[in-house]
């Protein structure tokens, strides 16, 4: 048997797995359950500012409402729920529950 020694060249050409071929991600991208979540937070987020923010145009869009501090304060609590779904998935993983409830 033939003994090679360590500073000689091999015979065949090293080429990179796929791993190593293909360069680093710019950013990472959120998984497809991720985005959903983030654009239904930003919609209840909306949603709920919405009265808050101009009732008149509201009460236009869904109709007569007897008095105005309850949308007022349903959209409070609905733009403040919603806002805990809109960050959830930009700062943590969304668990598994969530996709199973999603589906």
């Amino acid at each position: 048997m033939a003994e090679t020694r360590i500073d000689q060249p091999s015979a065949r050409e090293i080429t990179p797995g796929p791993h190593e071929a293909k360069p680093p991600p710019a950013r990472r991208r959120r998984p497809p359950a991720a985005r959903v979540a983030l654009m239904h937070g930003a919609y209840l987020v909306g949603a709920g500012l919405w009265p808050i923010l101009d009732l008149r145009s509201f009460m236009v869009a869904t109709g007569p409402k007897l008095e105005g501090w309850l949308p007022k304060g349903v959209g409070a609590c609905m733009a403040l729920g919603s806002h805990l779904t809109y960050l959830t998935p930009a700062f943590a993983h969304v668990s598994s529950s969530c996709n199973a409830s999603a589906r």
